[in-house]
């Protein structure tokens, strides 16, 4: 003897029968409430649309804003006036230089000829800002350039002879004496054929271009006029005394020779800029 099969529906593609419960009035805006029976079973339980994603969410909600604010407070509150002021300063910048990598490049031109200022010695190794603003430059594009923001850098024959210079170094790795010394001084390339490679990305227009201009100009003027206050008021150790009234400039570089090298590198960049780079338009 048939019986009357009762309509099935499905749970999430299973198969498993549901039959209707309770009807509850439509007009209020609920859904209908539903229950759901096992195969050769007369037993149901209810089934709530509801429960799933909603309880995970209210499960895995975020924590009160003081639960941050309160720790954030303590260590502020802890830590003396002058860090405290250090670290603010020192987050907010890393935040800027790593949101707008142009201004990173704009900022090693100060870092390199200041660099000696600021530095620490780990495992015998001079450690600068400068490797720091060129860490965050690298980030910052990176960024930038996944992002499609920044166009991609291209193989200039610049940045071919650097990489090939780079390639020789490396080699020369191998049978250098001090492996640390060689270690600075490909990082130095690294860092310099990195520059170059971002700087084809970053300086497109011809603003930032003029604007990477002055800042470069204004880091050796400063450098000039710090090393003319050396020379005249004698600011420096007794054997860069030249005779009795005159002493070797060395700037922030601590030694003359980089220093003349520092100068002499910018200076036919800006006199060729400050003679030639002005266009004069027609009356």
């Amino acid at each position: 003897m048939a019986r009357d099969v009762a309509p099935t529906r499905s749970i999430d593609g299973l198969g498993e029968p549901l039959t209707t419960d309770q009807q509850r009035d439509t007009t209020s805006g609920r859904t209908a409430s539903r229950s759901a029976t096992l195969p050769g079973s007369a037993m149901a339980f209810p089934v709530d649309p509801g429960i799933g994603v909603g309880a995970f969410a209210r499960k895995t909600a975020p924590p009160p804003a003081w639960m941050v604010a309160i720790p954030i407070g303590l260590a502020i509150a802890l830590i003396p006036a002058y860090l405290t002021s250090v670290l603010l300063v020192g987050v907010a910048g890393v935040a800027v230089l790593m949101a707008r990598p142009l201004w990173a490049l704009y900022a090693l031109a100060f870092t390199v000829p200041y660099q000696g200022l600021a530095d620490f010695r780990y495992q015998n190794v001079n450690v600068t800002p400068t490797e720091a603003v060129f860490l965050l430059l690298v980030v910052g594009w990176g960024t930038a350039r996944a992002a499609g923001r920044v166009p991609s850098p291209s193989l200039t024959p610049l940045v071919i002879a650097i990489g090939l210079l780079l390639s020789l170094l490396v080699l020369s790795c191998v049978v250098a004496p001090n492996l640390v010394l060689a270690g600075k001084e490909l990082v130095k390339w690294v860092e310099v054929a990195g520059v170059t490679l971002i700087g084809q990305s970053l300086l497109v227009r011809i603003a930032d271009r003029r604007m990477m201009f002055l800042v470069m100009t204004a880091a050796v003027v400063s450098q000039a006029v710090y090393g003319l206050l050396q020379a005249t008021l004698h600011w420096g150790p007794d054997h860069f005394m030249i005779g009795t009234w005159l002493m070797r400039a060395y700037g922030s570089f601590e030694q003359p020779n980089p220093y003349a090298g520092y100068l002499g590198l910018h200076l036919p960049l800006v006199l060729s800029v400050a003679l030639f780079g002005v266009r004069t338009r027609p009356a």
